[in-house]
Parts: C-alpha cells; sequence; structure tokens
C-alpha cells in the first residue's frame, strides 16, 4: 500500500504535469521550464523535486497522455451496446480527446522531436507505441468483433488486421492534420471510419 508521502508526490507530479501541458499547448517548443514553474505556481529548483531535467518532464507528460487516451477513450463500454453503438461511443470519446489535446498533441508529436533531436524522439514514440498504439489495436479488434458475432461484418474478417489498418489510417490522417495546424474537429474519425467500413464507391 502507497505511503501518504507516495500519495501527494504522485498528486503533486500530476498537477506539475497539468501545467507543464498547458504551457507546451501554448508556447509549443518554445515552452521553459521557468514558464512551467510559473504556471505551476512553484519555484524553479522545486520542480527538480519532482523531475531531473525539462525532458525527462517531457517524457512523463508523454506517457500522462497516453494513459489519459486509455483511460478517456479505451475504457470499457456497457455489454448491452450494439456494434454501431460501441462504434458511435469510441467515435465520439476519441475526437472529444483529440479536440481538447490538439495543440498539446501537435507539439508533442511534431515539434519536440525535432528540437531534442533523434534520442528524445524515439524513447517517447517507443513508449507511445507500446503501450497506446498496442492497446488502441487490441480495443479495435475486440470492437470489431463485436461487429463479426452480430453479423455486421464478413465472418472472414481478420479483426486483428482490420483493426491495425484502421489504426495506420487514424494515426496518418491525424498526423496530416497535426502537421497542417488544423484542428481534429469531431467528423473526422467518423469520416475516416465510414470510408473504411463502407468504401467510396457509389452505393
Amino acid at each position: 500500500m502507497a505511503s501518504r508521502r507516495e500519495h501527494l508526490n504522485r498528486m503533486a507530479k500530476r498537477f506539475i504535469l497539468e501545467a507543464c501541458a498547458r504551457v507546451v499547448a501554448q508556447k509549443g517548443a518554445a515552452a521553459t521550464i521557468e514558464d512551467i514553474a510559473r504556471e505551476a505556481d512553484y519555484s524553479t529548483g522545486a520542480l527538480y523535486n519532482y523531475f531531473k531535467n525539462k525532458e525527462e518532464m517531457l517524457a512523463e507528460l508523454f506517457n500522462y497522455v497516453a494513459e489519459e487516451f486509455q483511460e478517456q477513450v479505451l475504457r470499457p463500454m456497457p455489454e448491452h451496446y450494439t456494434f454501431d453503438q460501441a462504434m458511435g461511443f469510441f467515435q465520439e470519446e476519441a475526437n472529444r480527446f483529440a479536440s481538447a489535446r490538439t495543440p498539446l498533441l501537435r507539439t508533442l508529436m511534431l515539434d519536440y522531436p525535432v528540437v531534442h533531436g533523434r534520442v528524445m524522439a524515439k524513447e517517447c514514440h517507443r513508449e507511445l507505441d507500446s503501450t497506446l498504439m498496442g492497446s488502441f489495436q487490441r480495443y479495435l479488434s475486440e470492437l470489431l468483433g463485436r461487429g463479426v458475432r452480430e453479423g455486421i461484418l464478413r465472418p472472414d474478417l481478420d479483426t486483428r488486421l482490420a483493426a491495425l489498418t484502421l489504426l495506420g489510417v487514424y494515426h496518418t490522417v491525424f498526423h496530416h492534420y497535426l502537421l497542417g495546424g488544423q484542428t481534429l474537429d469531431r467528423d473526422l474519425g467518423a469520416g475516416i471510419t465510414d470510408i473504411i467500413m463502407h468504401g467510396i464507391r457509389k452505393r
């Protein structure tokens, strides 16, 4: 069982990371440790009690955002949901998260890997791939399996491969939008899913 000191330490780090998220979302790669300290109402020196340097803070922020995505978007949904309801639920939660975190995601995924070099990019993206993307693929695979069981999707569908395909398209299009400085609007995910599910031929 965690001690009171450990609990308070986790709460303080969470508070600092939220302050870091706000500053990074606003200032991008220009954000400094002093900016983050001011936003968190800490002295600059006090931040070093929780993080060795700015790079460690950013790496933990990357993990923090990935965990937030898992908790908000990849959470269990009611068993009585049909496949269509479950897909709607997933898309709504994913769009809400992406819209709220667009400036932060743009900085973490595009700006910081360039500013801090290949090592920073490799560490951050490896963590993202091993946690967020793996969980995302398993979640989508289970969701597509529900569609197969309900007879909505073809019975011979390889749900793992289909989930990987969906994930790849989501990631590529979202990355394109971030690179172009655009906001990830609520209809984007639904549009991608519709194209993949129904194709582009006239119905």
